[in-house]
């Protein structure tokens, strides 16, 4: 790149802090996340609607790859221009329109024959904002020229998964998504490209935590107002607060540490789990949902909780096992003793009695966290504080 974009692009702002445009395209994406999560509503008493949880999956993958990709390139090219916020905006709009097709039935031909063509011209802009990159001047062309073959070849192979049966169509988009995800952490491994800025990085993924957390108080009033004011009604609001409340204590209790993880390199492993915790939090966000109003079965709740907690333990714990060895004992100790808690609350218990056991575990973990994990000295795997 010649020294006019270089100077141009936010990744060399002194104190760079994420633009009104990335919070917004933040808020968008988790509105996106709760037009998909109410497919995991669509029960029947005793059994569990598998068909629901895939349907979920299929529409939350390409939407967090979308926001995925798009949070790196900016993290590391965005200049903040007007050009690039009409390409983000326009983003916003298809992203907006694949989510006006979620349904029950998204895999059905008509719907996801949509949902999968926004979602490939999604990709073919962001393939565009790479191939721009490219053809400037500069180290970077590589890895960019690289990257627009990847993004491109993933666009180009989900179209066809609209012709495919029913049944094949969710694994065969995210096993394209996958294959993507693969190419793109050897693409970005293997070329010559700086760093991620990674106080930057760590305040959108942040951000996006603080959002969806958000989301679930809204999901927990929601609940409340749609059901009788009764005294057990009453305490699942309570618990349900109580819970949310823990999963913020003890996801940013130690969050700062990022900002300063000597090993972050480009942030693959903090990107990439947080699928697992998103995933992790809508599903935990519905079921207290369906648990205040009393519109969920035993046996799903009980599914509901253990995949949620495991899935938000695993996407909140996965980047500090990397980047912290010191507290990796802890963290396996503290994460298996909490799913063991939620596991023997909701295998014996009614749901609204569970969801206090499934509480008591985010305690116990919030406390160890704590006074245990935290205690121990991680310097040499942090880098110098900034004064």
């Amino acid at each position: 790149m010649d020294k006019v974009n270089f100077a141009r692009l936010k990744y060399y702002d002194k104190n760079r802090h994420a633009t009104w445009l990335e919070l917004f395209f933040d808020l968008v994406f988790v509105a996106g996340i709760g037009s998909s999560a109410h497919i995991l509503a669509h029960t029947h008493s005793g059994h569990i609607e598998w068909g629901s949880i895939v349907a979920f999956i299929v529409s939350f993958t390409p939407l967090w790859w979308i926001w995925s990709t798009h949070t790196c390139f900016s993290n590391k090219f965005d200049t903040d221009t007007r050009g690039m916020r009409l390409v983000t905006l326009s983003i916003m709009l298809l992203f907006t329109l694949m989510a006006a097709v979620f349904s029950d039935h998204i895999l059905g031909h008509y719907k996801y024959k949509w949902f999968v063509i926004f979602y490939a011209f999604i990709r073919f802009i962001q393939a565009a904002k790479y191939f721009y990159v490219s053809s400037l001047a500069g180290e970077f062309q590589a890895f960019a020229k690289r990257m627009v073959v990847v993004i491109t070849v993933g666009a180009l192979l989900a179209v066809p998964t609209m012709f495919l049966e029913e049944n094949l169509k969710a694994y065969f988009l995210v096993g394209i998504i996958v294959c993507e995800m693969i190419g793109v952490y050897f693409v970005t491994k293997n070329s010559k490209i700086m760093r991620a800025h990674q106080s930057h990085l760590v305040e959108r993924i942040g951000l996006l935590s603080i959002i969806l957390l958000g989301e679930s108080i809204i999901a927990l009033v929601g609940g409340l107002r749609g059901a009788q004011w009764e005294n057990m009604s009453i305490l699942t609001t309570v618990t349900g607060f109580t819970l949310i409340g823990f999963i913020w204590w003890i996801y940013f209790d130690s969050f700062p540490y990022l900002e300063r993880a000597r090993k972050f390199g480009h942030g693959f492993a903090l990107v990439y789990s947080h699928f697992a915790f998103c995933v992790g939090l809508a599903m935990l966000a519905n079921l207290i949902l369906l648990t205040i109003t009393s519109k969920i079965s035993v046996v799903d709740f009980q599914i509901q909780a253990i995949v949620g907690m495991t899935l938000f333990y695993i996407g909140k714990q996965f980047s500090y096992f990397v980047y912290f060895p010191t507290y990796r004992l802890n963290n396996v100790v503290n994460s298996v003793v909490c799913i063991g808690v939620t596991a023997l609350s909701v295998m014996f218990m009614q749901p609204k009695y569970a969801l206090i056991g499934m509480t008591l575990a985010m305690a116990i973990y919030t406390f160890s966290n704590l006074y245990w994990t935290l205690k121990k000295d991680a310097k040499e795997f942090l880098l110098p504080a900034e004064h």
